[in-house]
């Protein structure tokens, strides 16, 4: 269900970018980024519950939201 949610919440976000550059919604793009940081975040923490290699791809997905935290803070700053 929660995969469901994020295909649709990034197919708005995609189309919002493919029409007029108008400022999206500061919640629209906190919506999308905890769907999907909470998808990654309960697929790794099984993976890493079950191996330690594991571990290192849980740390990238770490690594990966604080950089989409990041690009997601500048383009609402930039949106603004």
């Amino acid at each position: 269900l929660r995969e469901r949610e994020c295909e649709r919440e990034s197919k708005v976000r995609s189309s919002r970018k493919s029409s007029i550059r108008g400022a999206p919604t500061v919640r629209t793009y906190l919506a999308v980024w905890c769907c999907e940081s909470m998808w990654m975040y309960e697929h790794n923490w099984q993976r890493s519950m079950t191996s330690w290699v594991a571990r290192k791809h849980f740390a990238y997905a770490i690594q990966a939201m604080l950089s989409k935290i990041t690009s997601s803070v500048i383009s609402i700053v930039l949106s603004l």
